[in-house]
């Protein structure tokens, strides 16, 4: 690996995992570069998990320190506990399902290394079913190309596209420890790797590394996970979960929710970022405040037209903006909004 040896820490969060966590702890300690440190936080498990965890503390080549929640958290609270958790510089955020490439950790240090301006990288995945076998896809295979043609590792510039589309997911995301207080404390209503990724790609770069650097195992009894139903591309949801967060499925009361949901999520961003201490990023942070002025005003539009019924002048207005080119899909969701679906 080039550069100075980065020490790291792995956030893991469990819940009832005993089916699936055994191969994932396997695929940690296997790592060509292991991690120093493995946090685990379990949200009241009440299968064999605590047991399998005891099994693999005895034999792992690195500290591997246990964290049993008195109360269930959620997700969301769970992993921001598990990051504070965290002792070393580096933080790899982990789930219980998936199962990490060997080079996983190597390949991730270098990114960070070669781009010391960034504050996380993440990589591409390959989706697995619930027998680990491929099905086929990978996360951003419905996604615009986030890289320059030709290469498989760059910097980038993330916010305007996760203001319409997140295209990040924890399970394959590393952060640097520093970058905690920017971005903490994370909102209940948020996932957790969807608030930090727009929160930190507001004011630092990223690094985007398209190559499947884990099996992210898509299985009936997941919280949250990637979908690709026939007909629709892959969402990773820019502000919630999966299809819905693109407009493209649910039920006419739930897009009505989504939509209010996601203008007040968009100002939160906002009253978030208006508390960051970089004051040399003051010309930067008020365009990024305007986009996400923007962003919420279109989404309070487009609830408007999905509560109250078809509004030409609404719609049209949304589209001479060039909102929902920025915002949401372009002519699509246009097209869908006036539909009345």
């Amino acid at each position: 690996m080039n550069g100075p040896r980065l020490h790291t820490s792995v956030a893991l969060c469990t819940y009832n995992g005993e089916r699936f966590l055994p191969t994932q702890l396997e695929s940690i300690a296997r790592q060509t570069i292991v991690p120093d440190e493995l946090i685990i936080c379990d949200d009241g498990s009440t299968d064999a998990t605590a047991d399998i965890v005891a099994d693999f503390q005895r034999q792992a080549p690195f500290t591997v320190r246990w964290i049993r929640n008195p109360q269930n958290l959620g997700s969301t609270a769970n992993f921001e506990q598990a990051m504070q958790a965290c002792s070393h510089p580096v933080i790899f955020l982990c789930d219980q399902d998936d199962r990490w490439r060997e080079d996983k950790v190597e390949r991730m240090l270098e990114a960070l290394n070669q781009h010391p301006e960034a504050g996380f990288a993440f990589s591409n995945a390959r989706i697995v079913d619930e027998a680990g076998e491929p099905r086929g896809f990978r996360a951003w295979d419905s996604l615009p190309r986030l890289l320059p043609e030709g290469k498989q590792l760059a910097a980038v510039e993330l916010f305007p596209r996760l203001l319409k589309q997140c295209v990040v997911t924890g399970a394959a995301m590393v952060i640097r420890r520093d970058c905690l207080k920017g971005f903490c404390p994370i909102p209940r209503d948020w996932v957790h790797d969807a608030w930090m990724a727009i929160v930190l790609s507001a004011w630092m770069p990223s690094v985007a590394i398209d190559d499947d650097l884990i099996d992210y195992r898509v299985h009936a009894s997941q919280q949250i996970g990637l979908r690709r139903p026939s007909g629709f591309p892959l969402s990773l949801g820019p502000l919630g979960s999966k299809l819905r967060a693109k407009g493209l499925s649910g039920t006419r009361s739930s897009e009505v929710e989504r939509l209010q949901k996601m203008a007040r999520q968009f100002a939160q961003v906002k009253e978030h970022l208006q508390t960051v201490d970089a004051p040399e990023l003051t010309a930067v942070l008020a365009e990024r405040l305007t986009d996400l002025d923007e962003a919420a005003e279109h989404y309070r539009t487009r609830h408007q037209i999905k509560a109250t019924g078809r509004q030409v002048a609404k719609v049209f207005g949304e589209l001479r903006a060039g909102r929902y080119h920025r915002f949401s899909l372009g002519y699509l969701t246009a097209v869908r909004d006036l539909a009345g679906f």
